[in-house]
């Protein structure tokens, strides 16, 4: 019996973060847990994490703010008004169709390169803000089912480190725990022979990350030998520190080239370049092969959005059109008294034509789902 587990940005945004220590020098400094796609930009994510919109905007972030405010039309303070549901996908898909009508080489492009960038380093600070030194208390449950289960996999939409930081184990050697994450960098990357992954050819346990992580990095020297691979950060917590600018040990460098190295990620655009990276491109291949041949698939916190074509065709051409696959979506939008239910229920059954289980709304129901997994044959 295979089964996969998917996370959306729901997920991580549905979960209940603990504190990660009980040392005072590391603790989290708020209460906030990762925003979704329109709510990166809300004055209450400002209030939770300590970081007010204005001084966002005046901080390294600035040109960006200009930028949204110039194309968006918008005159609110940071945080308010329309800021509050501005959705990132419309972003950073006004940047890219903007530049796609400059020269590549004018400064206007140029400078649309640069918001681009801080933008994603934006991201990369709030995700961090939210979840550093935390952990996932259902995805904590998720993680050691997977422990002792070995004909599954986890497919992940999300940058964060939630979910990672429960995989990665560091031994004395320098290694990963066996296993999902394991596989991945033997399977994905090649780090390691055939011969150190688990599980039967095909149906390996494998942690894949659609959109790319926070903690993955490659040679920004396309020339270099190092820049067929991706290089982990174990140590999560360094990795958060740099997402919020804090550059733990300096720049990560190629130990091949000595060029900086830059992270692996897929920005939330209408047209998501897949096949630009060879390491995303062999994800999003594995993952479909993961989908096409499970029985069960537990999909959390992903609310398939009208634009999001490349998730929606990927869920669609695996396992909505196969037969005997049991699907549970967990979502809130499955209650009736959602006022977003009807659209989102709509969305499913065109992904799911077969159909699909909706009586889970929340991850918090984790041990009850994992039950049901575990007992359908």
């Amino acid at each position: 019996m295979s089964v996969v587990f998917v996370f959306g940005a729901g997920a991580s945004y549905g979960d209940t973060l603990r504190p990660e220590s009980d040392n005072p020098a590391a603790q989290p400094t708020n209460n906030a847990n990762p925003p979704l796609t329109a709510g990166f930009f809300s004055g209450n994510l400002y209030a939770s994490i300590g970081y007010p919109g204005n001084q966002a905007e005046q901080d390294y972030f600035q040109e960006v703010f200009e930028y949204i405010r110039d194309q968006a039309a918008i005159s609110d303070p940071v945080g308010e008004g329309r800021w509050m549901t501005l959705n990132l996908e419309d972003v950073f898909t006004t940047v890219e169709l903007h530049r796609e009508f400059l020269s590549p080489d004018s400064d206007a492009s140029g400078r649309l390169v640069v918001i681009r960038n801080k933008l994603v380093r934006y991201i990369w600070r709030i995700i961090a803000t939210c979840t550093q030194y935390k952990y996932g208390e259902h995805y904590r449950q998720i993680a050691s089912f997977f422990h002792e289960y070995r004909d599954g996999s986890v497919l992940s939409f999300n940058w964060d480190l939630l979910f990672d930081q429960e995989l990665i184990e560091i031994i004395p050697t320098g290694d990963m725990r066996r296993g999902l994450y394991h596989n991945f960098e033997a399977l994905v990357l090649g780090e390691y022979g055939l011969s150190d992954i688990v599980g039967l050819p095909g149906r390996q346990p494998l942690f894949l990350k659609m959109h790319g992580s926070l903690n993955w990095f490659q040679c920004s020297n396309s020339k270099c030998p190092g820049s067929s691979t991706a290089h982990i950060l174990k140590n999560t917590q360094d990795c958060l520190y740099r997402a919020r600018g804090i550059h733990v040990g300096g720049e990560i460098l190629c130990n091949r080239c000595a060029s900086e190295m830059g992270p692996v990620l897929i920005p939330p655009l209408l047209r998501k370049p897949i096949n630009e990276n060879w390491i995303v491109r062999a994800i999003w291949g594995h993952a479909r092969q993961r989908l096409s041949s499970a029985d069960k698939v537990v999909i959390i916190g992903f609310s398939a959005a009208p634009t999001d074509f490349y998730a929606a065709w990927l869920f669609r051409s695996t396992v909505g059109i196969r037969e005997g696959v049991d699907v549970f979506v967990v979502n809130p939008q499955n209650d009736p008294a959602h006022p977003e239910h009807n659209d989102f229920r709509q969305r499913m059954e065109g992904i799911f034509p077969r159909g699909y289980n909706s009586e889970f709304r929340t991850l918090s129901q984790i041990e009850e789902i994992l039950h049901r997994v575990e007992q359908i044959g």
